[in-house]
């Protein structure tokens, strides 16, 4: 099992601030739910255009989401 990382944190936080589920996040991604949940849980981390994406959707700046742990 993968360690939660900042970015992770961040995502999640984000997503429950928004008021938004996995399930309604992945479908304005255009993912699935299991890739947000990878995101969520340190397994992997966004492409670039889904990272984009987050931060629109998510109101969070690239530099939040970017930011070194």
């Amino acid at each position: 099992m993968s360690k939660p990382t900042r970015t992770s944190i961040i995502i999640r936080e984000s997503r429950k601030r928004a008021g938004l589920t996995q399930q309604e996040l992945a479908d304005k991604l255009g993912i699935t739910t299991g890739a947000v949940s990878n995101y969520e849980n340190g397994v992997s981390f966004p492409k670039a255009e889904v990272a984009f994406g987050l931060c629109d959707i998510l109101d969070i700046t690239p530099r939040e989401l970017f930011e070194s742990e």
